[in-house]
């Protein structure tokens, strides 16, 4: 069964974060993106370790085969930034998403859209 992010925080009107965990489904979430920056949001994926990580860029990948023949590209952008769990504070990876036009459309498929 597919797992969609365990926390979405919903900041304002513009801004959507999504927790991601080890067990989210790269594709469920790469759905989330697309339809999230779609709608104009700005979408930001935290992770906490590398399994997160790794499902977060596959999500990614996925993503951009979706919008690809749209005439769309996945662009991302990573920073460091401390958590609190519990007592502790953790390093996250924060991913900024965003689609952007491509320069030129390709009207084939693109190869990741096979996800």
């Amino acid at each position: 069964m597919p797992r969609f992010p365990e926390d979405v925080s919903i900041i304002d009107q513009k801004f959507i974060q999504m927790n991601v965990a080890t067990a989210t489904a790269p594709r469920s979430l790469a759905g989330a993106i697309v339809n999230f920056c779609k709608e104009g949001k700005d979408v930001c994926l935290i992770t906490i370790g590398s399994g997160p990580l790794n499902q977060a860029v596959k999500a990614c990948i996925v993503a951009r085969g979706m919008v690809a023949p749209e005439g769309f590209d996945v662009v991302t952008q990573h920073s460091f930034r401390d958590e609190m769990i519990g007592q502790d504070i953790k390093t996250a990876i924060r991913t900024d998403v965003r689609l952007v036009p491509m320069a030129s459309p390709h009207p084939q498929k693109s190869p990741d859209s096979a996800y």
